[in-house]
C-alpha cells in the first residue's frame, strides 16, 4: 500500500511521552513506519513535507525527519494545477505559510522510484 504521511506524524515520537494517548500514537506511527521499512507498505513524498519540514527549529528534528525522504518510492511535485489552486486559497485568505514558492513541475505529477 502507499502511505502519504502528514509531517505531524513524523514528529509525533518527539513529543510528550507522559500522556497515554501520545505514546498510543507514537506506537501507531512507529508500527506503520516499520512496515515502510520491511516493505510491506510504500512511503510517498512531497515537496510539502520538505518545506513543512524546513521550518522546524530543531536542526536534528529536520535531519533525521528528512531521512523517510529516502525511503520514498513516489515523490509528488507541485504541478501547475497545484500552484494555481494553492494561489486561489491564498486569494480567499488562507495563511500564507501554507503557500511557499515550490519547484513547479509542468510533465509529471510524480516521479516513481
Amino acid at each position: 500500500m502507499r502511505l502519504y504521511l502528514d509531517l505531524n506524524c513524523f514528529n509525533r515520537s518527539f513529543d510528550d511521552q507522559n500522556q497515554a494517548r501520545i505514546v498510543q500514537e507514537t506506537s501507531a506511527v512507529f508500527a506503520i513506519l516499520q512496515r515502510i521499512v520491511d516493505g510491506a507498505d510504500h512511503l510517498v513524498w512531497s515537496v510539502i513535507l520538505d518545506f513543512e519540514n524546513t521550518q522546524h527549529p530543531l536542526a536534528d528534528r529536520r535531519v533525521e525527519i528528512a531521512r523517510w525522504a529516502q525511503r520514498a518510492i513516489i515523490h509528488m511535485a507541485v504541478t501547475p494545477d497545484v500552484a494555481t489552486r494553492a494561489h486561489a486559497l491564498t486569494a480567499a485568505g488562507f495563511a500564507l505559510w501554507t503557500l511557499p514558492t515550490w519547484p513547479v513541475r509542468k510533465r509529471q505529477p510524480a516521479i516513481v522510484y
